[in-house]
Protein backbone atom coordinates (compact mmCIF):
# COMPACT_ATOMS: atom_id res chain seq x y z
CA UNK A 1 0.00 0.00 0.00
CA UNK A 2 2.73 2.40 0.88
CA UNK A 3 4.75 1.53 -2.03
CA UNK A 4 1.97 2.28 -4.06
CA UNK A 5 1.06 5.49 -2.72
CA UNK A 6 4.83 6.55 -3.28
CA UNK A 7 4.49 5.59 -6.73
CA UNK A 8 1.26 7.93 -6.84
CA UNK A 9 3.18 10.90 -5.57
CA UNK A 10 6.22 10.00 -7.93
CA UNK A 11 3.67 10.45 -10.86
CA UNK A 12 2.14 13.67 -9.65
CA UNK A 13 5.70 15.14 -9.23
CA UNK A 14 6.90 13.93 -12.94
CA UNK A 15 3.90 15.34 -14.67
CA UNK A 16 5.26 18.37 -16.46
CA UNK A 17 3.73 21.53 -16.17
CA UNK A 18 2.14 22.13 -18.89
CA UNK A 19 0.37 18.85 -18.90
CA UNK A 20 -1.16 19.84 -15.40
CA UNK A 21 -1.84 23.23 -16.99
CA UNK A 22 -3.75 21.42 -19.82
CA UNK A 23 -5.95 19.05 -17.79
CA UNK A 24 -6.79 21.73 -15.21
CA UNK A 25 -8.12 23.73 -18.50
CA UNK A 26 -9.88 20.56 -19.60
CA UNK A 27 -11.33 19.45 -16.88
CA UNK A 28 -12.82 23.43 -15.66
CA UNK A 29 -13.99 23.97 -19.31
CA UNK A 30 -15.76 20.40 -19.55
CA UNK A 31 -17.67 21.03 -16.47
CA UNK A 32 -18.50 24.20 -17.48
CA UNK A 33 -19.64 23.19 -20.71
CA UNK A 34 -21.57 20.12 -19.08
CA UNK A 35 -23.33 22.85 -16.89
CA UNK A 36 -24.30 24.63 -19.77
CA UNK A 37 -25.79 21.73 -21.38
CA UNK A 38 -27.30 20.47 -18.33
CA UNK A 39 -29.05 23.73 -17.92
CA UNK A 40 -29.76 24.07 -21.32
CA UNK A 41 -31.58 20.37 -21.95
CA UNK A 42 -33.63 20.40 -18.83
CA UNK A 43 -34.50 24.52 -19.11
CA UNK A 44 -36.06 24.15 -22.66
CA UNK A 45 -37.55 21.02 -21.21
CA UNK A 46 -39.31 23.05 -18.59
CA UNK A 47 -39.81 26.05 -20.74
CA UNK A 48 -41.57 23.81 -23.44
CA UNK A 49 -43.65 21.80 -20.65
CA UNK A 50 -44.69 25.16 -19.09
CA UNK A 51 -45.86 26.05 -22.68
CA UNK A 52 -47.62 23.47 -23.55
CA UNK A 53 -49.56 23.29 -19.82
CA UNK A 54 -50.67 27.13 -20.75
CA UNK A 55 -51.84 26.25 -24.32
CA UNK A 56 -53.81 22.79 -22.70
CA UNK A 57 -55.12 25.18 -19.89
CA UNK A 58 -56.48 27.73 -22.64
CA UNK A 59 -58.27 25.64 -25.03
CA UNK A 60 -59.75 23.82 -21.80
CA UNK A 61 -61.45 27.35 -20.68
CA UNK A 62 -62.59 28.17 -24.28
CA UNK A 63 -63.95 25.24 -25.05
CA UNK A 64 -65.72 25.35 -21.27
CA UNK A 65 -66.73 28.79 -21.95
CA UNK A 66 -68.45 27.99 -25.82
CA UNK A 67 -70.50 25.02 -23.88
CA UNK A 68 -71.71 27.56 -21.41
CA UNK A 69 -72.63 29.50 -24.19
CA UNK A 70 -75.19 26.77 -24.98
CA UNK A 71 -74.02 26.31 -28.22
CA UNK A 72 -73.90 23.17 -30.10
CA UNK A 73 -71.00 20.62 -29.47
CA UNK A 74 -70.08 19.58 -32.52
CA UNK A 75 -67.24 19.10 -35.57
CA UNK A 76 -67.62 22.78 -35.98
CA UNK A 77 -66.00 23.73 -32.62
CA UNK A 78 -62.57 23.85 -33.61
CA UNK A 79 -63.72 26.22 -35.95
CA UNK A 80 -66.01 28.64 -33.85
CA UNK A 81 -62.79 28.68 -31.70
CA UNK A 82 -60.40 28.96 -33.93
CA UNK A 83 -58.05 26.81 -32.24
CA UNK A 84 -54.82 26.15 -34.37
CA UNK A 85 -52.55 24.53 -31.83
CA UNK A 86 -52.39 20.87 -32.36
CA UNK A 87 -54.07 19.33 -29.20
CA UNK A 88 -56.46 16.38 -29.22
CA UNK A 89 -59.94 17.09 -27.88
CA UNK A 90 -62.59 14.98 -26.58
CA UNK A 91 -66.41 16.00 -25.01
CA UNK A 92 -68.25 13.91 -22.78
CA UNK A 93 -72.07 14.14 -21.21
CA UNK A 94 -72.79 13.18 -17.94
CA UNK A 95 -73.25 9.57 -19.08
CA UNK A 96 -69.75 9.00 -20.59
CA UNK A 97 -71.17 8.91 -23.61
CA UNK A 98 -68.57 10.68 -26.29
CA UNK A 99 -70.42 14.14 -27.79
CA UNK A 100 -67.08 15.03 -29.54
CA UNK A 101 -63.45 13.75 -30.54
CA UNK A 102 -61.31 15.57 -32.90
CA UNK A 103 -58.80 12.81 -33.89
CA UNK A 104 -58.93 9.29 -34.02
CA UNK A 105 -55.65 8.44 -32.49
CA UNK A 106 -56.21 10.04 -29.16
CA UNK A 107 -55.60 7.71 -26.48
CA UNK A 108 -58.14 6.20 -24.25
CA UNK A 109 -57.83 8.39 -21.03
CA UNK A 110 -60.84 8.16 -18.11
CA UNK A 111 -62.57 11.68 -18.28
CA UNK A 112 -62.97 11.47 -14.46
CA UNK A 113 -59.36 11.20 -13.69
CA UNK A 114 -57.62 13.84 -12.11
CA UNK A 115 -60.30 16.53 -12.46
CA UNK A 116 -58.99 20.15 -12.60
CA UNK A 117 -55.24 19.00 -12.94
CA UNK A 118 -52.60 18.71 -15.28
CA UNK A 119 -51.67 15.14 -15.58
CA UNK A 120 -49.53 12.99 -17.62
CA UNK A 121 -50.65 9.38 -18.51
CA UNK A 122 -48.85 6.78 -19.92
CA UNK A 123 -49.82 3.72 -22.57
CA UNK A 124 -48.21 1.08 -23.33
CA UNK A 125 -47.28 1.05 -26.81
CA UNK A 126 -48.99 -2.01 -28.19
CA UNK A 127 -46.92 -2.26 -31.81
CA UNK A 128 -43.95 -3.35 -28.85
CA UNK A 129 -46.41 -5.79 -26.44
CA UNK A 130 -44.62 -8.63 -27.30
CA UNK A 131 -40.89 -7.28 -27.16
CA UNK A 132 -38.82 -7.31 -23.77
CA UNK A 133 -38.59 -3.88 -23.35
CA UNK A 134 -41.15 -1.62 -22.34
CA UNK A 135 -41.98 1.52 -24.71
CA UNK A 136 -44.76 3.92 -23.40
CA UNK A 137 -46.35 7.14 -24.84
CA UNK A 138 -47.14 9.93 -23.03
CA UNK A 139 -49.54 11.99 -22.59
CA UNK A 140 -50.07 15.27 -21.46
CA UNK A 141 -54.26 16.15 -20.18
CA UNK A 142 -56.50 18.18 -18.56
CA UNK A 143 -60.00 17.10 -17.84
CA UNK A 144 -62.94 19.70 -16.93
CA UNK A 145 -66.08 19.47 -15.49
CA UNK A 146 -68.46 22.17 -16.91
CA UNK A 147 -72.09 22.05 -16.02
CA UNK A 148 -74.54 23.87 -17.96
CA UNK A 149 -78.72 24.33 -17.33
CA UNK A 150 -78.18 21.49 -15.03
CA UNK A 151 -76.24 19.18 -17.46
CA UNK A 152 -72.37 18.13 -17.11
CA UNK A 153 -69.88 17.52 -19.46
CA UNK A 154 -66.12 16.34 -19.11
CA UNK A 155 -63.75 17.89 -21.23
CA UNK A 156 -60.54 16.16 -21.75
CA UNK A 157 -57.50 18.01 -24.04
CA UNK A 158 -54.64 15.88 -24.06
CA UNK A 159 -51.36 16.33 -26.47
CA UNK A 160 -49.29 13.01 -26.79
CA UNK A 161 -45.47 13.50 -26.40
CA UNK A 162 -43.40 11.61 -28.09
CA UNK A 163 -42.56 13.61 -30.96
CA UNK A 164 -41.29 15.93 -28.08
CA UNK A 165 -39.51 13.81 -26.28
CA UNK A 166 -38.32 12.62 -29.62
CA UNK A 167 -36.99 16.40 -29.96
CA UNK A 168 -35.73 16.14 -26.53
CA UNK A 169 -33.69 12.84 -26.71
CA UNK A 170 -31.91 14.20 -30.04
CA UNK A 171 -31.19 17.30 -28.26
CA UNK A 172 -28.98 15.07 -25.43
CA UNK A 173 -27.10 13.00 -27.75
CA UNK A 174 -26.13 16.61 -29.51
CA UNK A 175 -25.46 17.78 -26.11
CA UNK A 176 -23.59 14.88 -25.20
CA UNK A 177 -21.65 14.95 -28.26
CA UNK A 178 -21.03 18.82 -28.06
CA UNK A 179 -19.42 17.98 -24.56
CA UNK A 180 -16.99 14.92 -26.45
CA UNK A 181 -16.41 17.41 -28.73
CA UNK A 182 -15.72 20.49 -26.21
CA UNK A 183 -13.31 18.25 -24.07
CA UNK A 184 -11.51 17.21 -27.35
CA UNK A 185 -11.17 20.65 -28.34
CA UNK A 186 -10.13 22.02 -25.21
CA UNK A 187 -7.48 19.53 -24.39
CA UNK A 188 -6.02 20.25 -28.00
CA UNK A 189 -5.98 24.45 -27.11
CA UNK A 190 -5.54 23.95 -23.20
CA UNK A 191 -2.18 22.27 -24.44
CA UNK A 192 -1.37 24.72 -27.35
CA UNK A 193 -2.31 27.59 -24.50
CA UNK A 194 0.10 26.15 -22.13
CA UNK A 195 2.92 25.63 -23.87
CA UNK A 196 2.59 29.24 -25.43
CA UNK A 197 2.26 30.42 -21.90
CA UNK A 198 5.35 28.24 -20.68
CA UNK A 199 7.36 29.34 -24.16
CA UNK A 200 9.31 32.10 -21.86
CA UNK A 201 9.88 29.63 -18.97
CA UNK A 202 11.44 27.09 -21.45
CA UNK A 203 13.64 29.86 -22.81
CA UNK A 204 14.83 30.70 -19.36
CA UNK A 205 15.23 27.40 -19.13
CA UNK A 206 17.57 27.08 -21.88
CA UNK A 207 19.48 30.10 -21.40
CA UNK A 208 20.14 28.86 -18.22
CA UNK A 209 21.75 25.84 -18.98
CA UNK A 210 23.99 27.55 -21.69
CA UNK A 211 25.23 30.00 -19.32
CA UNK A 212 29.09 28.82 -17.77
CA UNK A 213 31.15 30.92 -15.44
CA UNK A 214 33.15 31.63 -18.77
CA UNK A 215 29.96 32.16 -20.69
CA UNK A 216 27.71 35.07 -19.30
CA UNK A 217 26.84 36.74 -22.95
CA UNK A 218 23.09 34.29 -23.08
CA UNK A 219 20.59 36.23 -22.81
CA UNK A 220 16.61 35.79 -23.10
CA UNK A 221 14.92 37.97 -26.00
CA UNK A 222 12.39 39.35 -24.23
CA UNK A 223 8.89 39.61 -26.83
CA UNK A 224 5.17 39.34 -26.33
CA UNK A 225 2.78 41.37 -24.05
CA UNK A 226 4.21 43.41 -20.44
CA UNK A 227 2.98 40.77 -18.03
CA UNK A 228 4.42 38.40 -15.32
CA UNK A 229 6.79 36.08 -17.57
CA UNK A 230 8.34 39.05 -19.47
CA UNK A 231 8.96 40.98 -16.39
CA UNK A 232 10.28 37.13 -15.11
CA UNK A 233 12.55 37.13 -18.35
CA UNK A 234 13.70 40.72 -17.53
CA UNK A 235 14.65 40.30 -14.43
CA UNK A 236 16.87 36.99 -14.99
CA UNK A 237 18.42 38.86 -17.54
CA UNK A 238 18.95 41.45 -14.63
CA UNK A 239 20.43 39.49 -12.19
CA UNK A 240 22.76 37.78 -15.21
CA UNK A 241 23.85 41.22 -16.07
CA UNK A 242 24.88 41.78 -12.09
CA UNK A 243 26.01 38.18 -12.19
CA UNK A 244 28.82 38.84 -15.15
CA UNK A 245 29.78 42.43 -13.91
CA UNK A 246 30.43 40.91 -10.32
CA UNK A 247 32.51 38.10 -11.80
CA UNK A 248 34.18 40.57 -14.24
CA UNK A 249 35.15 43.11 -11.60
CA UNK A 250 36.13 39.88 -9.53
CA UNK A 251 38.52 38.85 -12.13
CA UNK A 252 39.63 42.05 -12.65
CA UNK A 253 40.38 42.97 -8.47
CA UNK A 254 42.33 39.10 -8.90
CA UNK A 255 44.27 40.47 -11.92
CA UNK A 256 45.38 43.83 -10.47
CA UNK A 257 45.80 42.84 -7.21
CA UNK A 258 48.22 40.15 -8.15
CA UNK A 259 49.63 42.38 -10.80
CA UNK A 260 50.11 45.07 -7.48
CA UNK A 261 51.30 41.76 -5.35
CA UNK A 262 54.20 40.77 -7.83
CA UNK A 263 55.94 44.70 -8.17
CA UNK A 264 57.20 44.78 -4.90
CA UNK A 265 57.83 41.09 -4.36
CA UNK A 266 59.94 41.36 -7.21
CA UNK A 267 61.93 44.52 -5.40
CA UNK A 268 62.22 42.25 -2.47
CA UNK A 269 63.98 39.32 -4.47
CA UNK A 270 66.29 41.72 -6.59
CA UNK A 271 67.48 43.07 -3.42
CA UNK A 272 67.88 39.80 -1.71
CA UNK A 273 69.95 38.99 -4.96
CA UNK A 274 72.01 41.99 -4.52
CA UNK A 275 72.72 41.30 -0.81
CA UNK A 276 73.49 37.36 -1.73
CA UNK A 277 76.24 38.49 -4.29
CA UNK A 278 77.68 41.91 -2.67
CA UNK A 279 76.05 42.63 0.69
CA UNK A 280 78.11 40.55 2.73
CA UNK A 281 81.14 42.74 2.31
CA UNK A 282 79.24 45.99 1.30
CA UNK A 283 77.97 47.55 3.94
CA UNK A 284 76.83 50.60 1.88
CA UNK A 285 74.84 47.81 -0.44
CA UNK A 286 73.45 46.19 2.98
CA UNK A 287 72.13 49.00 3.61
CA UNK A 288 70.27 50.29 0.82
CA UNK A 289 69.09 46.85 0.29
CA UNK A 290 67.59 46.55 4.01
CA UNK A 291 65.73 50.24 3.42
CA UNK A 292 64.38 49.22 0.30
CA UNK A 293 63.23 45.79 1.52
CA UNK A 294 61.83 47.31 4.54
CA UNK A 295 59.62 50.48 2.24
CA UNK A 296 58.29 47.62 0.39
CA UNK A 297 57.15 45.52 3.23
CA UNK A 298 55.12 48.70 4.28
CA UNK A 299 53.68 48.99 0.95
CA UNK A 300 53.07 45.23 0.82
CA UNK A 301 51.65 45.56 3.86
CA UNK A 302 49.02 48.30 3.58
CA UNK A 303 48.28 46.95 0.19
CA UNK A 304 47.32 44.04 1.63
CA UNK A 305 45.21 46.08 4.64
CA UNK A 306 43.10 47.17 1.94
CA UNK A 307 42.58 44.49 0.28
CA UNK A 308 41.45 42.58 2.93
CA UNK A 309 38.90 46.12 3.95
CA UNK A 310 38.12 45.86 0.18
CA UNK A 311 36.88 41.87 0.55
CA UNK A 312 35.08 42.86 4.01
CA UNK A 313 33.32 45.50 2.40
CA UNK A 314 32.04 43.37 -0.26
CA UNK A 315 31.11 40.47 1.76
CA UNK A 316 29.38 42.53 4.80
CA UNK A 317 27.65 45.60 3.45
CA UNK A 318 26.09 46.45 6.45
CA UNK A 319 28.78 44.94 9.13
CA UNK A 320 29.74 48.30 10.81
CA UNK A 321 27.92 49.67 13.93
CA UNK A 322 26.85 53.57 13.19
CA UNK A 323 26.08 55.83 16.37
CA UNK A 324 25.96 59.44 16.73
CA UNK A 325 29.42 61.12 17.14
CA UNK A 326 30.50 65.09 16.92
CA UNK A 327 32.01 65.32 13.78
CA UNK A 328 33.80 68.56 14.01
CA UNK A 329 35.46 67.17 16.82
CA UNK A 330 36.95 64.32 14.38
CA UNK A 331 37.36 66.94 11.86
CA UNK A 332 39.75 68.84 14.44
CA UNK A 333 41.58 65.62 15.54
CA UNK A 334 42.35 64.49 11.61
CA UNK A 335 43.98 68.07 11.29
CA UNK A 336 45.67 68.08 14.43
CA UNK A 337 47.04 64.94 13.52
CA UNK A 338 47.90 65.90 9.79
CA UNK A 339 49.60 69.35 11.60
CA UNK A 340 52.27 66.74 13.78
CA UNK A 341 53.07 64.25 10.62
CA UNK A 342 53.60 66.57 7.57
CA UNK A 343 55.61 69.55 8.11
CA UNK A 344 55.96 70.57 4.29
CA UNK A 345 52.61 71.70 3.57
CA UNK A 346 50.34 74.57 5.07
CA UNK A 347 47.49 72.78 6.69
CA UNK A 348 44.68 75.59 7.24
CA UNK A 349 40.93 74.48 9.48
CA UNK A 350 38.76 77.24 7.55
CA UNK A 351 35.56 76.47 9.20
CA UNK A 352 34.46 73.54 11.30
CA UNK A 353 30.52 74.04 12.17
CA UNK A 354 29.55 72.00 15.03
CA UNK A 355 27.01 69.09 13.62
CA UNK A 356 26.45 65.80 14.70
CA UNK A 357 26.01 62.56 11.85
CA UNK A 358 25.00 58.96 12.79
CA UNK A 359 27.54 56.84 11.32
CA UNK A 360 30.94 54.64 12.11
CA UNK A 361 33.35 57.12 13.41
CA UNK A 362 36.47 55.02 12.85
CA UNK A 363 35.38 54.56 8.99
CA UNK A 364 34.70 58.82 8.74
CA UNK A 365 38.23 59.24 10.50
CA UNK A 366 39.64 56.97 8.12
CA UNK A 367 37.88 58.65 4.87
CA UNK A 368 39.20 61.64 5.75
CA UNK A 369 42.85 60.17 6.45
CA UNK A 370 42.31 58.96 3.19
CA UNK A 371 41.55 62.47 1.44
CA UNK A 372 44.23 63.93 3.61
CA UNK A 373 46.94 61.00 2.36
CA UNK A 374 46.11 62.12 -1.05
CA UNK A 375 46.35 65.97 -0.79
CA UNK A 376 50.01 65.56 1.16
CA UNK A 377 50.98 63.06 -1.98
CA UNK A 378 50.62 65.07 -4.51
CA UNK A 379 51.47 68.48 -3.87
CA UNK A 380 54.55 70.05 -3.52
CA UNK A 381 56.18 70.61 -0.54
CA UNK A 382 55.03 74.29 0.28
CA UNK A 383 51.78 74.09 -0.80
CA UNK A 384 48.06 74.46 0.80
CA UNK A 385 45.90 71.65 1.82
CA UNK A 386 42.59 73.13 3.20
CA UNK A 387 39.83 71.60 5.50
CA UNK A 388 36.24 73.59 5.58
CA UNK A 389 33.49 71.93 7.02
CA UNK A 390 29.92 73.46 6.96
CA UNK A 391 26.26 72.49 7.65
CA UNK A 392 23.72 72.99 4.53
CA UNK A 393 20.38 72.17 5.50
CA UNK A 394 20.36 68.28 6.33
CA UNK A 395 24.04 67.48 5.41
CA UNK A 396 27.29 68.46 6.63
CA UNK A 397 29.53 69.54 3.64
CA UNK A 398 33.46 68.93 3.83
CA UNK A 399 35.70 70.18 1.21
CA UNK A 400 39.18 69.52 1.41
CA UNK A 401 41.01 71.64 -1.08
CA UNK A 402 44.74 71.30 -2.16
CA UNK A 403 47.58 73.18 -4.60
CA UNK A 404 48.85 70.14 -6.10
CA UNK A 405 49.38 68.51 -9.05
CA UNK A 406 45.68 67.75 -9.79
CA UNK A 407 43.85 65.47 -11.88
CA UNK A 408 43.44 65.24 -16.07
CA UNK A 409 39.69 65.61 -17.00
CA UNK A 410 39.61 62.11 -19.18
CA UNK A 411 41.14 60.62 -16.19
CA UNK A 412 37.97 61.89 -13.28
CA UNK A 413 35.77 59.44 -13.78
CA UNK A 414 38.10 57.05 -13.30
CA UNK A 415 39.92 57.75 -10.03
CA UNK A 416 37.27 55.61 -7.85
CA UNK A 417 37.47 52.79 -10.03
CA UNK A 418 40.32 49.63 -7.46
CA UNK A 419 43.83 50.16 -8.77
CA UNK A 420 43.06 53.25 -11.23
CA UNK A 421 46.07 55.72 -11.32
CA UNK A 422 46.33 58.66 -13.04
CA UNK A 423 49.87 58.91 -13.28
CA UNK A 424 51.30 54.86 -12.17
CA UNK A 425 54.94 55.76 -12.06
CA UNK A 426 54.38 59.24 -9.84
CA UNK A 427 51.91 56.82 -7.86
CA UNK A 428 54.17 53.73 -7.02
CA UNK A 429 56.82 56.02 -6.43
CA UNK A 430 54.74 58.13 -3.86
CA UNK A 431 53.84 54.95 -2.39
CA UNK A 432 49.87 54.76 -3.90
CA UNK A 433 48.40 51.44 -4.24
CA UNK A 434 44.79 52.85 -6.22
CA UNK A 435 43.02 51.64 -3.86
CA UNK A 436 41.90 54.49 -1.27
CA UNK A 437 39.42 56.44 -3.38
CA UNK A 438 37.80 52.88 -3.84
CA UNK A 439 37.72 52.84 0.15
CA UNK A 440 36.16 56.14 0.05
CA UNK A 441 33.93 56.27 -1.93
CA UNK A 442 32.87 52.97 -0.29
CA UNK A 443 32.65 54.39 3.05
CA UNK A 444 30.77 57.52 1.37
CA UNK A 445 28.20 55.62 -0.24
CA UNK A 446 27.61 53.07 3.07
CA UNK A 447 26.88 56.21 5.00
CA UNK A 448 24.20 57.84 2.15
CA UNK A 449 26.68 60.51 1.32
CA UNK A 450 27.89 61.28 -1.51
CA UNK A 451 31.26 62.68 -2.61
CA UNK A 452 32.56 64.87 -5.79
CA UNK A 453 35.93 65.75 -7.31
CA UNK A 454 36.57 68.74 -9.12
CA UNK A 455 40.08 69.03 -10.20
CA UNK A 456 42.06 70.28 -13.62
CA UNK A 457 45.35 69.85 -13.93
CA UNK A 458 48.66 71.21 -12.50
CA UNK A 459 46.16 73.80 -10.71
CA UNK A 460 45.08 71.44 -7.51
CA UNK A 461 42.00 69.55 -6.35
CA UNK A 462 38.96 70.05 -4.25
CA UNK A 463 37.11 67.12 -2.81
CA UNK A 464 33.99 67.45 -1.57
CA UNK A 465 32.08 65.27 0.84
CA UNK A 466 28.35 65.54 1.53
CA UNK A 467 26.89 63.17 4.64
CA UNK A 468 23.86 63.21 6.04
CA UNK A 469 23.69 64.97 9.52
CA UNK A 470 21.50 63.60 12.63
Amino acid sequence: MLSRINELKFWKKSIPISLKLTLIYAVVFSIAIMVISVITFYGSRYLGFQRIKRDIITISQEVSDYIKEGKAVNKDIFEALNIRRPMDLKIYNEDGYLLFKNSPHSPHIDMKSNLGQISISEERDKPWEDKKKKFFKRTIYLNTKVTYQQQSFYVQVSLPLVGRDDIFNILMIVLIATNILGVLVSIIVGNYISKKILKPIGQITDAAQKITINDLDERIVSEGPSDELRELATTFNNMIDRLQESIEKQKAFVSDASHELRTPISVIQGYIDLLDRWGKSNQEVLDESIEAIKAETINMKKLLEQLLFLARSDREQDGFEKVEFQLDALTTEVYRETELIDDHHAVILKNNDKVKINGDEQLIKQLLRIIMDNSIKYTESGGKISIDSRAVDDFVEITITDTGIGIAKEDLNNIFDRFYRADKSRNRESGGTGLGLSIAKWIVDSHLGEIEVESKLNQGTKIIIKLPTC
